[in-house]
């Protein structure tokens, strides 16, 4: 699974092992999933997961064709600093920033991310979500 090439996830059990790997890096680590065989608009889908993993805690991004959502989580202590320090995730070596409220207990993480999975693209209704800060290139 460490490797450049997508790797195709069909199963829950499939999913949570990409999840397991993600987790044993231990920094924070992004994954984008996208839904395969979809046409039209639905190309645009995809849930990216970040994770933690020495911190057991992991943040989420959500697009569909009408919105890109970040999961909103309690803020930790760098979101009373002045200015507030946003947290940096990597993808492919690229640090991505969220909103220092964007962390979730990874339990929250993976559920969602199945979620994802067993229910074609959709979003977990239980989480909060917000609209991306100005400055994301996903905002819109």
């Amino acid at each position: 699974m460490e490797h450049d090439r997508p790797t195709i996830v069909s199963t829950p059990a499939e999913l949570d092992d990409v999840l397991d790997v993600m987790t044993g890096w231990g920094g924070p680590a992004l994954a984008d999933f996208r839904l395969a065989g979809v046409q039209g608009d639905l190309k645009r889908m995809s849930l990216s997961v970040g994770i933690r993993g020495d911190a057991g805690r992991g943040t989420l991004i959500h697009t569909s064709p009408g919105a890109v959502l970040f999961a909103k989580g309690t803020p930790g202590p760098w979101a009373t600093w002045s200015p507030p320090e946003l947290l940096l995730y990597d993808y492919m070596t690229n640090p991505t920033e969220f909103p220092p409220d964007a962390e979730l207990p990874l339990a929250d993480v993976r559920e969602a991310a199945q979620h994802y999975l067993t229910t074609g693209g959709g979003r977990l209704a239980r989480i909060d979500w917000q609209t991306p800060p100005p400055a994301h290139p996903t905002a819109y």
